[in-house]
């Protein structure tokens, strides 16, 4: 094993493929599904991404990532965020190469259908609405009326153009994508899970279809090696699921995002994850498979 120097392995690890961006933590809804109906003091004391910290992050990331995905999604609903076109209009302007798309319940645009332009013009290429509880007719004839005289929108649905992928000239895109109900099971990319354990479990107890899994699992996990997840405040987490930021790899305000996406920390959970080893914390709790093309991960502290 190789002596470990700060930023010593950079060339054995790729940059994240993905970059999820908190704009709020909590919500406007309380879906059975998602931890906010646990942790609830989320919603009640709601927290911000504010400008002046979206420009540090998107100033660190293009150190990292200069094009690829960001995703506006993680622990609330980021359209409740006051400094929302603001936000977006950063990240646009100091990323103008990255696909930036946006998951939102869209219950403000019942209100504000003006919105879905504003946000659509600040820089999002993918506003994509989940359609909870019953909601995609509401949402499919909302959307149609709002952009009718807007020729460069286009009204597209989740299970034919997915916002998980990173697509040719993703950035020019100008895209309303509508996502079913993840509980209807009709998109097979999005599944429940338990969030790290931060799901209620008597309702994934009762959700035809879920299996309850040992924990902690014995399986290798490819989240943290190609997600980069960045919280309201700045911290960096290893992964979406670590919904009480139980391992923070660091802090933008006092350190570099290619010092913490290289750091120690870092790599030796990926090392962790390597060898099928989810004791460590918030790991040891979630249930999640692992990913897609599991193969391809390798130790962190070995050449390839």
């Amino acid at each position: 094993m190789m002596e470990y120097k700060q930023g010593a392995y950079r060339q054995y690890i790729d940059p994240p493929y993905t970059v999820k961006i908190e704009f709020s933590r909590g919500c406007n809804l309380s879906c059975k599904f998602c931890p906010i109906d646990v942790l609830k003091d989320y919603s009640i004391d709601k927290k911000f991404l504010k400008p002046d910290m979206c420009e540090i992050i998107a100033e660190q990331v293009s150190i990292v990532k200069s094009d690829g995905r960001i995703e506006l999604t993680m622990r609330g609903e980021p359209t409740l965020n006051p400094y929302v076109l603001e936000n977006v209009s950063i990240l646009r302007r100091i990323l103008p190469n990255m696909q930036i798309s946006m998951f939102t319940n869209g219950v403000v645009f019942f209100k504000n259908p003006g919105l879905m332009y504003e946000l659509i013009y600040a820089g999002i290429n993918i506003l994509n609405i989940d359609c909870y509880n019953g909601t995609y007719d509401r949402f499919y004839d909302l959307v149609e009326d709002t952009i009718s005289d807007a020729e460069d929108i286009e009204l597209r649905d989740f299970r034919e153009f997915s916002a998980y992928k990173r697509h040719h000239n993703g950035n020019r895109f100008k895209i309303i994508n509508l996502v079913p109900d993840i509980q209807e099971g009709q998109v097979d990319v999005r599944q429940i899970h338990n969030n790290a354990g931060n799901v209620n479990p008597q309702y994934l107890a009762n959700l035809p279809g879920y299996k309850v899994k040992i924990l902690p699992m014995e399986e290798n996990c490819a989240r943290p090696y190609r997600e980069l997840v960045i919280t309201w405040n700045g911290n960096v987490v290893i992964c979406c699921h670590d919904w009480q930021s139980e391992s923070v790899l660091g802090n933008l305000a006092d350190t570099n995002l290619d010092d913490i996406w290289w750091g120690k920390k870092h790599l030796s959970i990926l090392r962790s994850l390597h060898d099928k080893d989810r004791t460590g914390v918030p790991c040891n709790k979630c249930d999640y498979s692992g990913g897609y093309r599991l193969g391809l991960l390798h130790n962190p502290f070995e050449e390839r």
